[in-house]
């Protein structure tokens, strides 16, 4: 299938889609689909479009396994998907209670970036050059900027609380890492 509609509409029929799919095969792992989506400003040439879906698609297709989506540039298995989208929810909990704010959720881009990195050197593991490695410092990077910008409109424990609650999202960095963008993108381009 090539279908064009809203970004937000094709992530919820992409997985609509196989979860029906699923029911459909009687859950039988071994019949398995897969979905690539690309997102772009309205009147891009549709070719462009087609083929940037086409792109996603293959992605997801060579995934050891397939069985996975691919959406703004990461691919995942569809079960780490839901799971993403857990996260998703509790970042707009977060964001809708001005928990954190619009500044907070690109310093996150900017550590599942880091965090990204760092798991692309961990598994080279030769050829690293000294600028490489700067991403390693993600970690200490994330805590300064939790400790700093969350729960700006909070005091005393609340605040304490807020924090607290956001630093265990590191265990999302690490475990994620660039995936991490999935749910905080569909954040972001929901505020525009």
């Amino acid at each position: 299938l090539f279908l064009i509609g809203p970004w937000n509409s094709m992530i919820a029929l992409a997985e609509s889609l196989n979860d029906n799919f699923l029911r459909y095969v009687c859950n039988n792992k071994d019949i398995t689909i897969s979905a690539g989506i690309s997102v772009y400003k309205p009147g891009e040439p549709v070719i462009t479009i087609a083929e940037s879906a086409e792109h996603a698609l293959a992605l997801s297709k060579n995934k050891p396994g397939k069985n996975s989506i691919t959406i703004f540039g990461e691919t995942v298995t569809w079960d780490e998907f839901k799971t993403l989208d857990s996260i998703k929810d509790t970042m707009q909990k977060w964001f809708t209670d001005e928990t954190i704010n619009n500044a907070m959720l690109f310093r996150f881009n900017e550590l599942l970036e880091m965090a990204k990195q760092e798991k692309e050197i961990r598994d080279l593991q030769f050829n690293i050059q000294m600028e490489d490695m700067e991403c390693l410092k993600w970690r200490a990077r994330f805590k300064y900027t939790v400790v700093r910008n969350i729960g700006r409109n909070l005091k005393g424990d609340k605040k304490n609380e807020a924090i607290e609650e956001v630093m265990k999202s590191v265990v999302w960095l690490d475990t994620h890492h660039g995936a991490l963008k999935i749910p905080l993108w569909q954040i972001i381009y929901n505020q525009r």
